[in-house]
């Protein structure tokens, strides 16, 4: 993962980032991932 702008140091300090972070994946993967990460979103959301 990498965090844009300050956002690591954001995180640090108060425990959140409103940069965002980007996950990285590698190629071969990514279909997979991108399932992983939506059924997360699902489940948070419910």
């Amino acid at each position: 993962m990498k965090d844009r702008e300050s956002g690591g140091y954001m995180k640090i300090y108060s425990g959140f980032s409103i940069y965002g972070t980007d996950i990285l994946v590698e190629k071969s993967l990514l279909k997979k991932q991108r399932i992983f990460l939506m059924s997360l979103l699902l489940n948070n959301s419910l």
